[in-house]
């Protein structure tokens, strides 16, 4: 196939872009990356043999025209925004999709959208979609397992701790497990890269990129690397992020504070401290055990290769646009991943009522309790 992929030109962009450019490429189709904002998209379609559009909410559906994509039987996929009558989205990092984008999905014959968000918020803040009947899917992040590399673990790593991320975005919930971690730590083995947040409050481990630094070497030349979440991401058992699948994929151990990692791994492939008092334990537990590490590693890698990788997610958006292509990677078949665990397993009590009623959103507590008739 010839893939179109829609995207701007940033660093965020460019890491997603990366994971399924290679996942395409690597089974055999080319793929072409163009800014949506740049003019003529349609005279350049109209020139171009294209088979699928690959683009987010915000980030080039509004350049399409749906009888275009209809005439030449192009397919759309869609990483999805949040759309409802309630204007509501999770916080402020996640924006609502752009006025009309829903309308031009909606006229487009092949078209499927998907979201990494837990599927029991749906109805709620995906309500849009599943009214204009557009065809919506979960897909959690993914790893790129054409950067899997065989492991190359260290017994005695020359970090203890390394953190690639801004704290402005999880500083709630974690200021007062970092400010009684880290002084317990070496400081020449503690590697902080991230924002003016942890400048101030952690001058000490702050490290500048200087071009070649590289976290894919970073996570396996480290004992531990934390994975912190969003305090919203956590409470409202939101969506867990990339890190989750990058920490293992590169060869490092994973330190989670989101219980709802427990979906994707089982307790032998991930280590999860969902308190303070209980992150603590498990980091000086599992810092002078590199055996245990390596154990974890070992199957977290092997749960990625089986279930969370973009050829997973490539064939559930396939199953899904009925394309009829069996996909497979280095000679093992591919299959979609099905998440059938009921989400109040990792809920903790009270959610995702508690927070229903806390917003005066009935409509939302009647849908996820099935008492709509729908």
């Amino acid at each position: 196939m010839e893939i179109l992929y829609l995207c701007p030109d940033n660093d965020l962009a460019d890491l997603f872009f990366r994971g399924w450019k290679n996942a395409f490429e690597a089974l055999g189709h080319s793929v072409t990356r163009r800014v949506a904002t740049t003019p003529g998209l349609g005279r350049w379609l109209s020139n171009h043999p294209v088979d699928l559009i690959f683009t987010h909410s915000g980030e080039g559906v509004q350049a399409l025209e749906p009888k275009q994509l209809n005439q030449k039987k192009i397919k759309l996929i869609v990483g999805a925004l949040p759309a409802n009558s309630f204007r509501a989205s999770f916080d402020p990092h996640t924006p609502l999709a752009p006025e009309g984008e829903l309308e031009i999905m909606a006229q487009v014959d092949q078209c499927v959208v998907w979201s990494q968000h837990e599927p029991f918020l749906f109805p709620f803040f995906y309500q849009a979609y599943l009214e204009r009947e557009i065809p919506l899917v979960y897909l959690p992040y993914a790893a790129d397992l054409t950067q899997l590399q065989p492991l190359q673990f260290q017994e005695k790593p020359p970090l203890d701790f390394l953190f690639i991320g801004k704290l402005s975005h999880r500083k709630r919930g974690n200021l007062a497990l970092l400010d009684q971690l880290l002084p317990q730590l070496e400081t020449g083995r503690v590697q902080i890269y991230g924002d003016e947040l942890w400048s101030q409050r952690y001058p000490a481990y702050v490290q500048k990129t200087d071009g070649g630094f590289s976290h894919e070497v970073g996570f396996c030349r480290t004992a531990i690397s934390p994975n912190l979440h969003s305090h919203r991401q956590k409470k409202r058992m939101i969506q867990v992020n990339n890190r989750t699948f990058d920490i293992p994929l590169y060869g490092g151990f994973q330190l989670t504070d989101h219980p709802l990692s427990a979906k994707f791994f089982g307790p032998e492939e991930i280590c999860i401290g969902s308190t303070k008092e209980l992150f603590m334990e498990q980091f000086f537990f599992y810092l002078t055990r590199p055996e245990l590490r390596k154990q974890q590693i070992e199957a977290a890698r092997e749960r990625l290769c089986l279930d969370h990788s973009y050829f997973n997610r490539l064939a559930t958006l396939f199953e899904v646009l009925g394309v009829n292509e069996p996909i497979y990677y280095q000679q093992k078949l591919i299959r979609p991943t099905l998440f059938e665990c009921d989400p109040d397993q990792f809920n903790p009590p009270g959610h995702p009522f508690t927070w229903a009623i806390e917003h005066r959103s009935f409509e939302f507590l009647r849908r996820v309790r099935g008492l709509s008739g729908r």
